[in-house]
């Protein structure tokens, strides 16, 4: 039985006061009898009366020499004792039975619990002392306390559940949403456990009404047993990133069992393509605002990017007039490359430059590539081809474009914005602003294409004039949907990581017997090295019955050409030897599940 001391408010005076609690640091949790005990000095120099002891680690060292040296003089008394034995002053056993108790990291704080009895003044620790959940791995004695009267750092500590906006408080107490879920609910039962762990009995996380109460569920009971739940935040511990893919048991009891039905609705489907084309026109704002007005402007054709690595490519659905792929164009495979364009200086009326614009669309919406190529017929209009065009090349700027449909036109960005919105605050000559806005309003209904129903700006799917917009197909489909709930409760065990291994010590699969190294958790090397190889892929039982009856099918209706010969290749029934080959050959990817095994 540990050593009772006197309990002093350092080591320099001679106060004694009757403590219930001591504050201390762990310096020692190596147990010889793994029994929970550990050893412990009162922090900062309290209970010793040799010297103030600022770092309880390194003096356990030094007393432990005075000790066995017999130089140790503790409240005027030589002591003797050896590490961890009886009459050890440092070692406390655990308050709390040792089952459920937590056992302290080096360096971590506990709180000291005195109680008297007939023999001997007892003591016995608690702990440790941690602040917050997410500092659950290891937390010093200093910020241990912070949450007691004499911690230090009380006054900033940070928070999990924070205001939001301009509020003060946090009524509801919610954490930051991408931190939900990562600590456990106050109204759940739960363990902590260290390096990202925990065991949660309950389910409360689910159930507290957020900024989305239509995603909240009813309360059931749960167990869940959760690794890596998730992503620490190196500079604020208290509020770490939810780990959306952790490794986790879960075993709930729900009270009705979910029914799905099937139903019947219609689809409307769109025949989607990338955009090959696009022709993006504008007009020189400045000299819209000189009197007399100026009238000057450019068109420009692009052709359109092909897929990128990602196999992405501008689609029609994405088109809008909004884009300006002059000033916000990405570099590399996704910028258009301009082909052709057709600039105007001091033309006469703004109609003048719509119908200029408005025959170069049609042009290239007609592919009649010899008028594309001519000069305009007005002094004030100039065409410049891009290098890429082959201008010797009688179809020119059609072989630079290739499919010219879909093609896409439109009015830049800041021209868009004058014709649609009110004057914005940086307008470059105060005044002018509704004269320009009626005349690149009469711009826009000036430019249009057939079959295009907007002015101005539009998409032309195909060269068809009655097939201008993407095509769109109404179909049915047949969906599962939640039907009426079963009175009967529905129990779920569920297993999820990257990968999932099922073993039994009596059985010997492959290449032989699984034997363990370990019984305090298999490394992930034996995974790889040994247990893989050991095991088999589970079988996907729907992908199989697939196989299965399409050969069940071929083996009921195949037919010979004659007798002694190998029978046809396709049955009564229209199945296949192809059918069932293609079967067999994905059969390694999609019969068998490789990320779930079992020996």
């Amino acid at each position: 039985m540990a050593l009772g001391y006197q309990n002093r408010d350092n080591a320099n005076n001679s106060i004694i006061r009757n403590k219930f609690i001591t504050l201390a640091t762990c310096v020692n949790n190596s147990d010889p009898k793994r029994a929970g005990r550990i050893r412990a000095i009162p922090s900062e120099g309290e209970n010793v009366t040799i010297s103030k002891c600022d770092d309880p680690i390194q003096c356990i060292k030094t007393y432990d020499e005075l000790a066995a040296k017999g130089e140790l003089i503790i409240n005027g008394s030589k002591l003797e004792y050896i590490p961890w034995g009886v009459n050890d002053p440092y070692t406390f056993p655990s308050f709390l039975p040792l089952p459920i108790n937590v056992i302290p990291k080096v360096g971590e704080g506990v709180k000291l619990i005195s109680w008297e009895t007939e023999k001997n003044l007892n003591q016995e620790y608690i702990g440790p002392l941690i602040s917050q959940p997410g500092a659950v791995e290891w937390e010093s004695y200093h910020s241990g306390k912070e949450n007691t009267a004499v911690g230090i750092n009380n006054a900033v500590l940070m928070p999990y559940a924070v205001p939001v906006g301009d509020s003060k408080i946090n009524p509801k107490n919610l954490p930051l949403p991408q931190s939900k879920g990562s600590f456990i609910n106050p109204d759940d039962v739960g363990i902590y456990g260290r390096n990202n762990t925990d065991i949660i009995l309950g389910m409360s996380e689910n159930a507290v009404e957020d900024e989305t109460p239509d995603d909240v569920e009813a309360s059931y009971p749960q167990i869940l047993i959760r690794s890596g739940k998730l992503i620490k935040n190196d500079t604020i511990s208290s509020r770490p990133t939810t780990n959306l893919k952790p490794t986790f048991i879960q075993i709930t009891t729900f009270p009705q069992t979910l029914t799905r039905v099937e139903v019947e609705k219609e689809i409307v489907t769109t025949e989607d393509l990338p955009l090959n084309t696009l022709i993006e026109y504008k007009m020189d704002r400045l000299a819209l605002c000189q009197s007399p007005m100026v009238f000057n402007g450019e068109v420009v054709v692009y052709k359109m990017p092909p897929k990128d690595n990602a196999g992405q490519a501008p689609m029609c659905w994405q088109c809008t007039n909004t884009t300006n792929y002059n000033t916000g164009a990405p570099a590399g495979p996704t910028t258009p490359q301009v082909g052709l364009t057709m600039t105007f200086t001091n033309a006469p009326t703004i109609k003048d430059i719509g119908r200029q614009i408005n025959s170069l669309i049609t042009n290239i919406d007609k592919e009649e590539w010899n008028k594309v190529l001519k000069q305009p017929n007005v002094s004030w209009a100039t065409k410049t081809f891009s290098s890429s065009v082959d201008l010797n090349n009688q179809n020119n700027l059609g072989a630079f474009l290739g499919n010219t449909h879909p093609l896409y036109f439109r009015p830049e960005a800041t021209l868009l914005e004058t014709i649609e919105e009110g004057e914005p605050a940086a307008w470059p000559v105060p005044g002018t602003f509704n004269a320009v806005k009626e005349q690149v309003t009469i711009l826009r209904d000036t430019i249009g294409l057939s079959g295009v129903k907007d002015k101005g700006g539009g998409l032309a799917f195909e060269n068809d004039q009655g097939s201008r917009e993407v095509k769109k197909e109404t179909k049915k489909i047949k969906e599962m949907v939640p039907g009426p709930p079963k009175a009967q409760q529905e129990g779920i065990i569920t297993a999820a990581s990257e990968k999932i291994y099922l073993l039994s010590y009596s059985s010997a699969d492959l290449n032989g017997p699984i034997t363990l190294n370990t019984n305090y958790g298999i490394p992930q090397a034996k995974f790889i090295d040994d247990i893989e190889t050991k095991t088999n892929s589970l079988v996907r039982g729907e992908k199989l019955m697939e196989l299965l009856r399409k050969m069940a099918d071929f083996q009921a209706n195949h037919t010979h050409s004659c007798p002694g010969v190998a029978s046809c290749p396709t049955a009564h029934d229209g199945t296949t030897t192809s059918d069932i080959d293609k079967l067999i050959k994905e059969a390694e990817e999609t019969i068998l599940n490789k990320n779930i095994r079992i020996n």
